[in-house]
């Protein structure tokens, strides 16, 4: 039997908690496991594998989710209720202003449209800039996170994203408490 991603999602089935079980223990438990993926319980994976693994399974990342654009923000801005009574108000004052004095007539709707405008311009801006700084944030944080693994048969700490298929992941006592927490709730 040859490891490929669609036998190791098959080990982890949602809410399958008996089935995953028997399906690891099809192919010899944990240590079958490991024999399938070429790895040493004792000393982890190697350098070279580490690369095969990722090669074959991919990173460990999930794929980030498009940033919505600035005009499109911009456009979302007219959703809110408050801003279309504005816009009906600034197109009735419009209407009503020319019929009645054709030549000063636009200028009051005319300045409630720009300042509707101007409201939606600095909402966007706004919101677009939050979200650049929520994503570079996260990135930041990201960057900093250190989880334990063993490989080459030494424990060293790596950024979760570099974490691979075959990884031995050592848990600390306080993630071994949030678990277990977890587990009993």
């Amino acid at each position: 039997m040859e490891i490929t991603k669609e036998v190791l999602a098959s080990l982890n089935v949602e809410q399958a908690r008996a089935a995953n079980r028997e399906k690891l223990d099809s192919i010899g438990g944990v240590e079958g496991l490991a024999s399938l993926l070429h790895l040493s319980l004792e000393t982890g994976l190697t350098s070279s594998q580490v690369i095969e693994m990722r090669n074959k399974f991919g990173a460990n990342a999930f794929p980030e989710s498009p940033m919505e654009g600035f005009f499109s923000i911009f456009l979302s801005s007219f959703n809110d209720f408050t801003i279309l009574v504005l816009i009906a108000s600034a197109i009735v004052s419009l209407g009503i202003g020319v019929y009645e004095d054709p030549s000063t007539g636009w200028i009051e709707g005319s300045a409630i449209l720009i300042a509707v405008f101007t409201v939606a311009l600095v909402t966007a801006t706004n919101d677009y800039t939050k979200e650049l700084q929520f994503r570079a944030l996260e990135h930041t944080s990201q960057n900093t996170e250190r989880t334990s693994v063993i490989r080459d048969g030494a424990v060293v700490r790596i950024n979760p994203v570099d974490i691979v298929i075959g990884d031995l992941v050592r848990l600390q006592v306080k993630e071994i408490i949030i678990y277990c927490h977890r587990v009993l709730n």
